[in-house]
């Protein structure tokens, strides 16, 4: 299938090179983002993306707004996100129309004005964007109920008459309630409030309660995201549709299920759900227009062969320590030296090993990706350094969710582990170092314990690895 994309890729750059074509342009920033037939890059996929946006591309200035929303190759800037945005907007964008609203109405890169927010929020709600419609029904509905003005939403006048709405039983009151929570980014509240929504039956609210479970940064919940989308679903919401799908191509709360996924996202498309037929379209080759769910699958087998290529490739423990727990790193490292002295092929690697003269930070780099186990002694001083949580962490948890490493995790000392969640954009992670097997109970870390009782962890850690390497009969 890598095949597919680098022929892709080839063809539509040798005529990107004939002349400034938009259409291919675009796509070879998407393969690029994706890093489909070619090594990903957001650097080039920007590049790609500027060229053809500049030439009136519609896809490309939506994906470049999109990066400089979330700083994505460039530093984060609203500004220029709103501008791009406008352009793909007024060329009728349905997703470029929510998000200029969304800028708007919370006054991110140029001014608060909520009409203008509202007017691109109906533009998309009028091609059928079904986010953005239930967006617009649920101020007009809750406008109507406590007879005030639909504008009347967003004012400090108005929001205590919504809540009494809302208190009082009113599903449409407390979905647009919830909805107004979310776009604040109180998830707490929003779901408080969609749920009473959604458990009188509002579908709407299902669909929304369902997405800000699946997406939160402070109470992401698979299981209940699986629970109310599925609920959505059964009652025609397409964006949960949608969503659903995804959940089941990649196992995300539900068993991963291709066969539930591609039902899902067919629903969705049938429906008119304007971001699956997006995505169903975008791809092509040689002009000839294939289906999205073809290119999912592609995409799929795709990253499944890269993951067992990366396996082989990893072969180290690596040992990730602060400084400060030196001492317990090297009692660690001797029981690692006997492990590796008795069984072929097991090594060890910690930033001690770095030579005079090396590039301490692309040697660290290196070495994580070479990592098929990888040891992390946890303390309060271990999380407080930046390097390890911007850049060791992340890369450690990413990799761990996908082809490895297996992560061994040691209560060094009482630390906020439950309270630290690493997250990187970037990485498309947001996990606690605490949802991985401790070695030992955090209620008593090694520097509560004798040195007997600390040998006995280190001990069942090198079973562990041994275990990893396939070493363990």
């Amino acid at each position: 299938m890598g095949e597919d994309y680098k022929g892709l890729f080839e063809f539509h750059m040798e005529l990107a090179a004939e002349g400034n074509l938009p259409d291919s342009q675009e796509l070879i920033g998407e393969l690029y983002l994706r890093g489909l037939g070619v090594e990903q890059s957001d650097e080039k996929a920007f590049e790609w993306f500027q060229k053809a946006a500049e030439q009136g591309d519609v896809n490309a200035q939506h994906n470049l707004s999109e990066m400089y929303w979330n700083g994505r190759a460039v530093p984060q800037n609203y500004r220029l996100a709103a501008m791009w945005a406008l352009k793909a907007a007024e060329q009728g964008f349905v997703m470029a129309q929510t998000n200029l609203a969304k800028l708007y109405l919370n006054g991110w890169g140029l001014p608060q004005d909520n009409e203008k927010g509202l007017y691109w929020m109906r533009e998309a709600a009028e091609q059928g964007d079904d986010m953005a419609k239930k967006f617009v029904a649920s101020m007009v509905m809750a406008a109507s109920e406590e007879e005030g003005s639909e504008f009347g939403y967003f004012s400090g006048a108005n929001i205590n008459d919504l809540h009494r709405s809302a208190k009082s039983g009113h599903s449409a009151a407390q979905l647009a309630l919830g909805s107004k929570y979310a776009e604040d980014g109180d998830d707490e509240q929003a779901v408080y409030w969609l749920t009473k929504a959604a458990e009188q039956d509002n579908y709407a609210a299902a669909s929304l309660l369902g997405s800000i479970y699946y997406d939160s940064t402070t109470i992401q919940d698979y299981e209940k995201a699986s629970f109310w989308l599925h609920k959505a679903s059964d009652n025609g919401e397409d964006s949960a549709q949608f969503q659903l799908g995804w959940m089941y191509l990649y196992g995300e709360g539900v068993t991963q299920n291709d066969t539930e996924a591609l039902y899902w996202i067919r629903k969705s498309s049938e429906q008119g759900n304007k971001n699956a037929e997006y995505l169903m379209r975008e791809s092509h080759y040689n002009g000839d227009y294939a289906s999205h769910i073809v290119i999912l699958d592609k995409a799929k087998e795709k990253v499944m062969s890269i993951m067992e290529d990366n396996m082989k490739l990893r072969n180290e423990v690596f040992i990730c320590y602060k400084h400060d727990d030196k001492d317990i790193a090297d009692e660690l490292k001797e029981i690692l030296k006997i492990l590796g002295r008795n069984n072929s092929g097991i090594e060890f690697w910690y930033d001690g090993m770095l030579e005079m003269g090396q590039d301490w930070k692309e040697n660290i780099k290196l070495h994580l990706q070479k990592a098929k186990v990888a040891i992390l002694l946890v303390s309060n001083s271990f999380l407080a350094s930046d390097f390890i949580y911007d850049e060791e962490l992340p890369e450690i948890l990413r990799a761990a969710k996908t082809e490895g490493p297996y992560v061994i995790w040691i209560p060094v000392t009482h630390a906020l582990v439950n309270e630290t969640p690493i997250v990187s954009k970037e990485r498309g992670i947001n996990i606690y170092i605490s949802d991985f097997q401790a070695a030992c109970d955090p209620k008593k870390p090694l520097r509560e314990m004798s040195l007997n009782e600390r040998q006995a962890v280190y001990n069942n850690i090198a079973k562990q690895i041994k275990k990893v390497y396939g070493q363990v009969t």
